[in-house]
C-alpha cells in the first residue's frame, strides 16, 4: 500500500487518535470507525489556510474514518474562536500555511492554553509553530518542541522503520512525498 495524503492511517490521524486517550481514556488502536467506542470526539481545525479546498480535505477524510461526531474548521488570521464555539468541541489541530500568521500570537497561545487546560486536546502540525510563532502561556509552558528552527522541504520517502510492528506501519510498504516540512526544532519544556 502506498500512502500518501490522508489515506488509511495517517499518521496527524493517529496522532490525534492517540491524543484523545486524553479524552476518554481510549487505548491501543488503528484506524477502524468505532475507535473511540460510542464517544466521538468533535474536532476544530484551527489554520490560516488559504486554500480552503485543503481544509475541506482534511475534515473529510478525518470524518471519513467514521471515529469523529463532527469536524468544524475556524480561520484564525484575524480573530481566535471564542471560548463558547471552543466548548463546542474536544480537540483542535492547528496548522498555518507557512507565510500566514495566526491572528495574535500571544493571545493564540493564551487560548490554546485555556482549551487544554480545560480539559481540551491539542495537535498542532510542524508547520503551526515555526514561523508563526506560538507563544503566550501554551508556547511558554506546553510546547515539547521548539519550533524555531526553521523548516525542512525536501521530497522524502519511508527510510528506514524502526518499529515495524507499530500499528501506524501496518500494511504500509511505501511512502513518497514531492515536499515535506518538519520542524528543526529542539526539545523543550
Amino acid at each position: 500500500m502506498m500512502v500518501g495524503g490522508w489515506r488509511r492511517c495517517a499518521p496527524l490521524l493517529m496522532v490525534i487518535l492517540a491524543l484523545f486517550s486524553r479524552i476518554n481514556g481510549a487505548a491501543g488502536g488503528g484506524c477502524a470507525a468505532g475507535y473511540f467506542g460510542p464517544l466521538q470526539p468533535r474536532v476544530l481545525l484551527v489554520h490560516t489556510e488559504y486554500q480552503l479546498t485543503l481544509v475541506d480535505d482534511v475534515a473529510s477524510k478525518l470524518m471519513s474514518t467514521g471515529n469523529f461526531a463532527t469536524v468544524g474548521s475556524f480561520d484564525a488570521t484575524s480573530s481566535g474562536p471564542s471560548p463558547s464555539v471552543l466548548a463546542s468541541y474536544d480537540a483542535l489541530l492547528v496548522w498555518s500555511s507557512l507565510n500566514i500568521l495566526f491572528y495574535d500570537s500571544v493571545q493564540f497561545g493564551n487560548l490554546l492554553a485555556d482549551f487544554w487546560d480545560q480539559g481540551g486536546t491539542v495537535v498542532l502540525t510542524s508547520a503551526a509553530n515555526v514561523l508563526n510563532r506560538i507563544q503566550g502561556r501554551f508556547g511558554q509552558y506546553y510546547l515539547l518542541i521548539d519550533g524555531g528552527g526553521g523548516l525542512i522541504q525536501a521530497a522524502d520517502t519511508l527510510g528506514a522503520v524502526l518499529e515495524p510492528s507499530s500499528p501506524l506501519m501496518t500494511n504500509v510498504t511505501t511512502l513518497h512525498a514531492d515536499a515535506a516540512a518538519g520542524s528543526e526544532g529542539v526539545t523543550v519544556n
